[in-house]
């Protein structure tokens, strides 16, 4: 699929400052800090071999961009990892800049994207471009950020390890993220013959 506007919109006001929240964040010493850019490749503040690649950021070694390569005209998404603390001063911190703060993982997590730009409304503007209605859409989330997109989904199911707000607005519970649960599902449900299709026609 060519760039669309959902491209231009996705990462436009997050680049614009990005620099000056990633040397705001670096003055917590203590974050883990991710960046993400178009396409599959990200950045980390923290030194990380193969195993642990995988393990933490579901990534290989190909997919890493050295921090000091960041090119900061790329990046859609900011991620923060305060390691098991609060990132309660995170929204102050960052208040001067055009960005929303998502909490995630009891607010130990946070994604830092530019104002306005969610799961939920990536997901209308595609499904817009396609012409696919929001009720064919079968949706996974196991986390707050996943919340307004589950409640676009005609089918919204929900991780095993997912927080009790997603489960309440999911039709289906699965196994945890770190199995093969989705594949499953679709395997079952969306790809295989199903005697009981769960996303409405």
């Amino acid at each position: 699929m060519s760039e669309s506007k959902l491209g231009q919109v996705r990462h436009s006001d997050l680049s614009a400052c990005a620099e000056r929240i990633l040397l705001r964040l670096a003055e917590q010493d203590d974050l883990l800090l991710s960046v993400e850019f178009t396409g599959m490749c990200f950045a980390t503040n923290r030194a990380f071999d193969d195993a642990q690649l995988r393990t933490y950021h579901q990534a290989t070694p190909a997919m890493l961009v050295p921090w000091e390569e960041i090119d900061l005209a790329r990046i859609t998404k900011i991620a923060v990892d305060g390691c098991g603390r609060k990132l309660d001063e995170l929204d102050e911190l960052l208040a001067p800049f055009d960005v929303d703060v998502i909490p995630a993982m009891s607010g130990t997590f946070a994604n830092i994207v530019g104002r306005g730009v969610d799961k939920s409304r990536t997901i209308r503007m595609e499904l817009d471009q396609l012409g696919i209605p929001p009720r064919s859409l079968a949706a996974f989330g196991d986390d707050l950020p996943d919340l307004g997109m589950l409640r676009e989904a005609g089918l919204a199911i929900a991780m095993g390890n997912a927080v009790e707000a997603v489960k309440a607005v999911s039709a289906h519970v699965i196994g945890d993220c770190d199995t093969d649960a989705i594949g499953v599902f679709l395997r079952k449900y969306v790809l295989g013959p199903s005697t009981s299709p769960v996303i409405p026609a």
